[in-house]
């Protein structure tokens, strides 16, 4: 629980301070247009992961508390927020987020059909979000492939630690911007798009 409310301070800290920070870069950067472009389509990607991030995680620790409610499962409500909270993490924050819940279920219900029927919300509500609510709202807006996704959590989360698995979007969107302004680098941000750079 201390992990999730590390996440939480981190997510409250980024969103409160982006537009500020906007106001900042284009104050140092008023001389340097080229700068000032480089670092608002960062910004502009961070602000845009972050806003359609956090409405996603509201339905998916929505759509957890209510369906866990329904079956009976104690503290259903709580189980909910970890969701949203952990959701954050790409790919196994909604892994992580699921454990406690499904222990509780084994103790409380034993292998009944509580139990399975906790297992396949998790599984239904993960399969719906990532593959359906989630790709749909995103869109191609941040520009990266899925498995470059994957790369970058594992990545930066043994650099950085916790703040490195939420930032770990946001810091690649950033490098691949960065690549795509120099003609030398730009087929290292080809390599981290979804191809639809080809077609251009």
């Amino acid at each position: 629980f201390s992990y999730s409310f590390i996440i939480l301070f981190y997510v409250i800290f980024m969103l409160v301070e982006a537009t500020a920070f906007q106001d900042k870069i284009k104050s140092a950067f008023k001389d340097n247009k080229n700068a000032y472009g480089y670092f608002a389509q960062v910004m502009d990607s961070m602000q845009f992961y972050l806003v359609i991030k956090t409405r996603i995680n509201a339905i998916t620790g929505l759509f957890v508390g209510v369906a866990l409610w329904l079956v009976g499962l104690d503290f259903a409500i709580l189980w909910g927020f970890v969701a949203f909270l952990l959701n954050y993490v790409p790919n196994f924050g909604s892994i992580i987020a699921a454990v406690p819940a499904v222990i509780l279920a084994f103790v409380q219900f034993g292998i009944g059909w509580q139990f399975w029927v906790v297992i396949a919300i998790y599984l239904g509500v993960n399969l719906l979000v990532g593959y359906v609510i989630e790709p749909k709202m995103m869109g191609s807006g941040l520009g990266l492939s899925a498995l470059v996704v994957l790369i970058s959590v594992l990545f930066w989360g043994w650099i950085l630690g916790p703040v490195g698995l939420i930032l770990s979007v946001p810091i690649t969107v950033a490098l691949k911007i960065f690549m795509q302004s120099y003609p030398g680098s730009r087929w290292l941000a080809v390599m981290l798009g979804t191809g639809e750079e080809l077609a251009e």
